[in-house]
């Protein structure tokens, strides 16, 4: 079970620093133009 949620975790972890990342390049794409 603990594993489990370790899983959850890092799973959810992983999405929001995908989120992050892209919320950072589109900025910086926007900021060239």
């Amino acid at each position: 079970m603990s594993f489990l949620d370790d899983f959850q975790a890092s799973k959810l972890r992983l999405s929001v620093l995908i989120l992050i990342s892209i919320d950072l390049s589109s900025v910086l794409y926007l900021k060239e133009i």
